[in-house]
């Protein structure tokens, strides 16, 4: 089994991500007002913000062009992690797209990257850290994982992250591009495009691969491609996986008149079809083969929330992140999104399986233009990037007691009693990782041992 990642110890979630579910809030998240202020400006299309595993004092910012650079301790360091600018393509919707660090980084140093190449087709490569400075990763370290032929510059996905409770490579890929999806890639199981997949990058790779296709992916053995997690997706533009719960939040840019959140709960077996081409948000777009043959069958995962492309809503919407921090306090769990063209934001927060605390925020986010993605560091906090150069951090309006969630909580009722403990017994008597509350990959006595010293703490 594989190390799990956690967060840094300032934010006292070292065992965030073996919390089953629920918040230990006592304020909903709609009455907590935000604002936003300049963390750097000057960038070059800055379109990842995100961290190594257990690194609180650095976020890794990747621009568009094909330059990962890093900040330390709110400093940007003059000389690049990585700078692959000759081998990308970084024309309309192309480029570096995607960056996540292998859960194991303090032991493997990996990170994984997702671009588009010279030839306009998708790459998911791995890049080592230098052995000498930890600023700086190795360019000759490159190692091919996947590529896939892109028919059209434009829907190329981008996102890649590490799910937090399986340490499996998700990827999301657009449908080909084009419009209206031509090719019917999104419903098709024989193509990767218009996918979420997943791979194990970490493992032994399956003969003749750089990965291994999980044996549980549900189109094993059904002559499809078996890498693939989820489908029906036109172009999933900025995923997040909730690092506390598992949960993954799809947003899908729409083609004409609808823009589109899914949700998926961490504990999915996979094999969701959220309906492109056959339906766009939660309308219905085409009757066409592969398609029902009316209107009225839906056997799709709608989304949770949609909005149209009329004066009240947007046109192309940029997923975002849920926060996890602790400096804004009643606000862990809210979903944050925007609008790509109009710069609206809104939030909402997930509570058994529904929409709740919906929240239009625009106002509070002072204006920010282009929202081209969110970004979160290692303490949970968020980050609004703008396709102009500048990263703006979420912060409170008023201080905040900078408390985290409690991570012994595990039926998120906001007291710790005897039902924690009957959780904790459900989740390791399952083999679920979310009991794995030291870490270490394996579910032994010494998680029984650190969840009892958790549930000593209390509540913060």
């Amino acid at each position: 089994m594989l190390n799990k990642q956690v967060w840094s110890p300032s934010c006292l979630c070292a065992a965030v991500v073996a919390m089953a579910a629920g918040l230990c809030v006592d304020v909903a998240s709609a009455q907590v007002d935000v604002r936003t202020e300049v963390f750097l400006s000057g960038m070059n299309e800055p379109i990842v913000l995100t961290h190594a595993p257990e690194d609180s004092g650095r976020v890794f910012v990747a621009e568009k062009r094909g330059v990962i650079r890093v900040v330390r301790d709110g400093v940007l360091l003059p000389t690049p992690f990585l700078d692959i600018d000759p081998l990308i393509s970084s024309f309309g919707e192309r480029g570096l797209l995607g960056l996540a660090f292998s859960p194991n980084y303090n032991d493997d140093g990996w990170f994984f990257v997702h671009y588009t190449n010279n030839s306009g087709n998708t790459v998911i490569a791995r890049y080592s850290v230098s052995s000498e400075n930890p600023d700086v990763a190795d360019p000759d370290s490159a190692l091919i994982i996947l590529t896939q032929t892109q028919p059209f510059s434009n829907h190329n996905g981008g996102w890649i992250d590490f799910g937090p409770v399986d340490n499996y490579l998700y990827i999301a890929l657009g449908d080909g591009g084009s419009s209206g999806d031509p090719q019917g890639n999104g419903q098709r199981l024989t193509t990767l495009l218009g996918k979420i997949l997943r791979i194990d990058v970490l493992g032994e790779p399956d003969p003749g691969k750089q990965y291994a296709v999980p044996a549980d992916n549900p189109f094993v053995g059904t002559g499809n491609a078996e890498e693939i997690w989820a489908y029906g997706l036109r172009n999933p533009w900025r995923n997040d996986f909730d690092p506390m719960t598992g949960d993954l939040y799809i947003a899908d840019v729409g083609q004409g008149q609808r823009e589109e959140v899914n949700y998926q709960r961490g504990d999915s077996p996979g094999g969701e079809n959220y309906g492109w081409k056959c339906r766009e948000g939660d309308i219905c777009f085409s009757t066409a083969l592969p398609c029902p043959s009316s209107c009225a069958i839906n056997p799709f995962i709608d989304p949770v929330v949609v909005y149209d492309h009329g004066p009240t809503g947007g046109c192309s919407i940029t997923g975002g992140m849920v926060y996890r921090g602790c400096q804004i306090d009643g606000l862990s769990g809210t979903y944050f999104y925007a609008d790509f063209c109009t710069n609206r934001v809104w939030s909402f927060r997930m509570v058994d399986g529904e929409v709740t605390e919906f929240t239009l925020r625009t106002a509070q986010f002072g204006g920010i233009s282009s929202i081209i993605s969110f970004g979160r560091d290692a303490d949970g906090e968020l980050y609004v990037l703008s396709q102009g150069g500048t990263i703006r951090k979420v912060v409170p309006v008023a201080p905040g007691t900078g408390r985290c969630p409690c991570p012994a909580d595990l039926d998120g009722d906001g007291d710790l009693t005897i039902f924690d403990f009957l959780e904790f017994q459900n989740l390791f008597s399952m083999g679920d990782m979310r009991a794995d509350f030291d870490g270490d990959g394996e579910l032994t006595l010494f998680d029984f041992l650190e969840f009892q010293n958790q549930f000593a703490l209390g509540c913060p």
